[in-house]
């Protein structure tokens, strides 16, 4: 083989000649004006062969002249409107001759687009090996050049690896270093649309040059869920790029459909996973029709937004599709999504965000046509004036990452738009159960969401549960899986977003709880735990120690991150914790002097010792002029704002590229929890880095929750899913408790049809069932209305997986339903009033693990089957004196050791005078240093005086222990200011 075959050429003659196998047409150096940066000579040819009448005008007026004439109208169109938007719908018009021409034609099935789609196969794609864009006689070049109709649109930069050269490196450097912003075929929107930096086996895209500021992403389709492209059997692992993206179609598609300029003036070209995800949604339902189901499991990183917004406008344009309805969350509505939808297509009144309440949702759904972006609030004032349309289609977008998409309105618009009877739809919401959700109501209640022959789901996710996969997914030869996949690990890989467990830190916290006075009632022992819990935790020591822990770190390792623009949130476990967080955090803060400032972000209104709180005015020292209030904004706006205290609020669907620190004290009961909160950390920022220190969760159960959706497989087998034939067995079961009968169903169920005449038929069928029910005994009750409140949810759920709303077995549902909360009585507990009957005697919180990484794996998850036998468990009663036994952890009381240590201190003269005549922070300094000191004598004399290295290796971890240290110098402090005050 030739030493030349490895090297870069025979490389770029390959992709050279395959373009010109495929319609591509090559323009020799002559064609290339440099000084226009346009193929002249391609650019001719194609307004000759599409639209040579308005040329022959054009050339009357202007004679010899004419192209040079064109040239200069052509360049003030751009400079008027930009090269993409020229391309895409820009007329050159000329009224001296008047004339008018287009630079391309699109496919599209939008009529009014449509003009000239017959001459869409005339658009011209010529190709130019080593481009020599400069005006001078040794020019730089560029390896490969595509222009459209002579409008320079794709550069390449090739590197070959085997050569030694790689994309990522040699490949972006040579654009970001080499080449020449000021070059017209370089300018922005001027020329060049999009810049691949490519070798054999990754590629990376550009869409502006701008020295050290470009910015090259990855455009791969991924390696074993990480970063680059799989080996592919006899090509190039980049074969896509030229075989697939530059394909003249698809090319146009990308320029036309996808391409657009932002906000902030950025030109988007598609991400790889973005493309090929909105097109394989497009084409599955062109081919299958509408009525399908879709899971799209995007990480966070993933650009979802931009790819909902592109997806809805596919959709929009398939003539199959009469209404888009996209739900997601309000703030995502008003910022990104909405703007986004409004301006992609270029198609102006396509995408209707509905602000006139939910009569304007009604008109446009009634007229069809839309995309309608929308909330579920929108939906339910109007549930039951929706007409029904069962000739029409609908495609609805799920953006699940929200929780206020609720399930429960979100079934009733599912029904309504299947066509079932308002009055179907009105009673069976009547038996809806509504469940605690941690990721999305949608899922949990999921008994809602029907997949019928007129409406297609798009649902988005990046944390899919096992009811997401059995109600989106789609089926292979291992089970239900999702439709596409951009993984966290990918995301991670390519840097789209960080990972915020690569600096972990936990601690464990240590309670002595007494009880204040005896109590002989009896609680709900899980209950009464939970409820003393959350009280001594809410103790002012607990929550200045933690505030002390928290803000020491922050100021000593962390607040000069991001140029001393690094953020830190403090998730706190209730809504008044978050007060007493904000209180002490601003108490601490004036205290030492800090020249930065908080905020909380809580829901309604917290009352603590008759003082009303709410987040709006704990904040209100942000509030300017009297604006609108708007924490997110209030966050974005401020950087002396360092600190933010949130419960529940912004653990969701907050996206802050500044916030680098989060410090964890609440449980994260699950994957989806954890990975939500936690992921807060991931939006990347130059130089960013992160840290967690988490005082609650174990780092164990951190890393099992992330590696669910780090990578890998997430399947539910055909054997393990949910089989309809449940529902007769459970219907078996029922009736065998000879409580209520299948007369008594079929009664109540025709009784309920029209209540005004038959409500006391109802009340004596219901009275007679109700008689043998209270003959049972007490676990005979229980099982049976456990199994009445197993049906219905079972119901729901089975109707919308299988997407049968079986009549008979929705005559079950709703009168077990009505059944149920007839002769459901809750019990009577004692509610324990854990400020009443007991005190925190000491509190302390000890270092476990410190500034490790936690290590994440891709690993397949097999979902196994559901269980649906109810069991009825005894609930645990616990006199006070069990439970209390029971929340005492192993109290690690001060050593004699410590107790010398914190006496000595104590009794230090200058000590004394510090704390007597200085600042807070002055004196907590000067004790930190003594005590510093002090812990080092000790590890000196246990090491080299006593040899006893057991006790060194005490002292050594106590001085690298924070939250030891900090607890030490408070307790020394504390019995200073005793001393000052009742003997100095």
């Amino acid at each position: 083989m030739a030493r030349s075959d490895f090297l870069e050429n025979p490389f770029r003659d390959e992709i050279f000649g395959y373009l010109l196998d495929h319609g591509y047409v090559e323009c020799n150096k002559n064609d290339y004006d440099v000084k226009n940066a346009l193929d002249i000579t391609h650019l001719f040819a194609f307004l000759e062969d599409t639209q040579n009448e308005e040329l022959e005008k054009f050339k009357a007026e202007y004679g010899d002249k004419y192209k040079e004439v064109f040239i200069k109208l052509l360049n003030r169109k751009i400079g008027e409107i930009g090269l993409l938007q020229t391309i895409k719908s820009g007329v050159i018009e000329d009224y001296r001759s008047n004339s008018q021409f287009r630079l391309a034609y699109f496919k599209t099935s939008i009529q009014a687009m449509s003009e000239g789609l017959d001459k869409y196969s005339r658009n011209i794609f010529s190709v130019i090996r080593e481009l020599a864009y400069e005006d001078k006689p040794h020019s730089n070049r560029i390896d490969l050049a595509v222009f459209l109709n002579g409008l320079p649109i794709v550069l390449v930069e090739l590197k070959k690896q085997t050569a030694g050269q790689k994309a990522g490196f040699e490949g972006t450097r040579q654009f970001i270093e080499d080449r020449n912003a000021k070059e017209l075929i370089f300018a922005f929107n001027k020329r060049t649309l999009v810049y691949f930096a490519m070798d054999e086996f990754v590629a990376f895209i550009a869409t502006k040059l701008d020295s050290k500021n470009t910015r090259f992403l990855p455009f791969n389709a991924g390696d074993n869920e990480g970063a680059g492209n799989p080996p592919v059997e006899g090509k190039h692992s980049t074969y896509y790029v030229w075989e697939k993206i530059l394909k003249k179609d698809m090319l146009l598609r990308i320029i036309r459909e996808f391409m657009f300029i932002d906000d902030e003036g950025s030109m988007i070209f598609p991400r790889f996973h973005q493309l090929r995800a909105v097109l394989r949604c497009e084409k599955d339902v062109i081919e299958n029709g509408v009525g399908g189901r879709y899971l799209i499991w995007h990480s966070a990183g993933s650009g979802k937004t931009k790819t909902i917004a592109w997806l809805a406008k596919r959709l929009i344009n398939y003539s199959d599709i009469n209404t888009v309805i996209v739900i997601s969350d309000r703030n995502v509505i008003d910022g990104q999504l909405g703007q986004e939808l409004m301006t992609l297509d270029g198609k102006k009144g396509v995408a209707q965000h509905i602000d006139d309440g939910s009569q304007g949702l009604l008109s446009r759904l009634e007229k069809g046509g839309y995309i309608v972006i929308t909330t579920l609030q929108k939906f339910r004032p109007i549930i039951g004036e929706i007409k029904q349309h069962p000739d029409r289609k609908y495609a609805i977008i799920i953006d699940e990452a929200h929780s206020s998409t609720a399930g429960k309105s979100l079934s009733k618009a599912s029904e309504t738009l299947a066509g079932k009877s308002l009055k179907d739809a009105a009673e069976l919401d009547d038996a809806y159960e509504e469940l605690e959700d941690a990721q999305n109501q949608i899922l949990t209640n999921a008994k809602a969401i029907v997949s019928t022959s007129n409406a297609s789901y798009f649902a988005f996710t990046a944390t899919p549960r096992k009811e997401t996969i059995e109600l989106f997914g789609n089926r292979n030869e291992q089970g239900k899986t999702y439709f596409d996949k951009y993984s966290m690990k990918q995301a991670i890989e390519e840097r789209f977003i960080v990972n915020p467990l690569l600096c972990y830190t936990s601690y464990s916290d240590y309670y002595q709880v007494a009880k204040k006075k005896d109590d002989d009632k009896l609680y709900d022992s899980a209950r009464a735990q939970a409820a003393i819990l959350n009280y001594i935790s809410s103790d002012d020591e607990v929550i200045n120690t933690k505030v002390a822990i928290m803000l020491q770190d922050f100021v000593k390792n962390r607040y000069g991150w991001l140029a001393g623009k690094a953020k830190a949130m403090v998730i706190t476990p209730s809504r008044k914790h978050a007060v007493l967080y904000k209180l002490a955090v601003d108490k601490y803060i004036k205290e030492h002097g800090y020249g930065f400032r908080s905020c909380v972000a809580f829901t309604g209104t917290v009352e603590i010792d008759e003082v009303k709180y709410t987040e709006r005015a704990m904040n209100s020292e942000w509030l300017e002029n009297n604006g609108k209030y708007d924490i997110k904004s209030i966050i974005r706006n401020h950087n002396d704002l360092r600190i933010i205290i949130v419960a529940d609020k912004l653990q969701t669907g907050f996206d802050e590229k500044e916030l680098c620190v989060m410090y964890i004290d609440k449980k994260l009961g699950s994957s989806v929890k954890a990975v939500q909160t936690i992921s807060r950390l991931n939006r990347p920022a130059k130089n960013k880095r992160t840290f967690v220190l988490d005082f609650v969760n174990d780092k164990e159960a951190i890393r099992k929750y992330f590696s669910e959706f780090y990578g890998g497989e997430l399947y539910l087998p055909e054997t393990a899913e949910m089989n309809i034939s449940v529902l007769g067995e459970k219907i078996d079961k029922i009736l065998g408790y000879y409580i209520v009968t299948q007369e008594d169903i079929d009664r109540l169920f025709e009784f309920s049809q029209d209540m005004e005449t038959n409500s006391g038929r109802v009340t004596y069928t219901i009275a007679k069932i109700s008689e043998k029910f209270i003959g049972k005994e007490k676990n005979v009750q229980k099982e049976f209305l456990s199994e009445l409140k197993k049906f219905s949810s079972l119901y729901y759920y089975l109707a919308a997986v299988f997407n049968a709303w079986d009549a008979q077995y929705e005559k079950f549902a709703t009168v077990f339903a009505v059944v149920y909360k007839v002769l459901y009585e809750p019990e009577e507990i004692a509610k324990i009033d854990p400020e009443e009957l007991v005190e925190l005697v000491s509190y302390s919180t000890k270092l476990v693990a410190k500034d490790m990484t936690i290590e994440l794996e891709t690993s397949d998850k097999e979902y196994s089957k559901t269980a649906n036998d109810v069991s009825v468990s005894e609930k645990k009663y616990s006199d006070l004196d069990q439970i209390i036994a029971s929340i005492n952890k192993k109290y690690d009381h001060a050593s004699e050791e410590l107790k010398e240590i914190v006496d000595s201190l104590s009794q230090d003269v200058a000590l004394q005078d510090n704390v007597r005549k200085s600042a807070k922070s002055a004196y907590e300094e000067k004790v930190n240093e003594k005590l510093s000191d002090k812990l080092t004598e000790k590890i000196i004399e246990a090491a080299l005086r006593e040899n006893n290295i057991a006790k060194a290796n005490f002292y050594t971890a106590l001085s690298q222990d924070p939250a030891a240290t900090i607890q030490i110098c408070s307790l020394v402090i504390q019995q200073i200011r005793y001393f000052l005050a009742n003997c100095g």
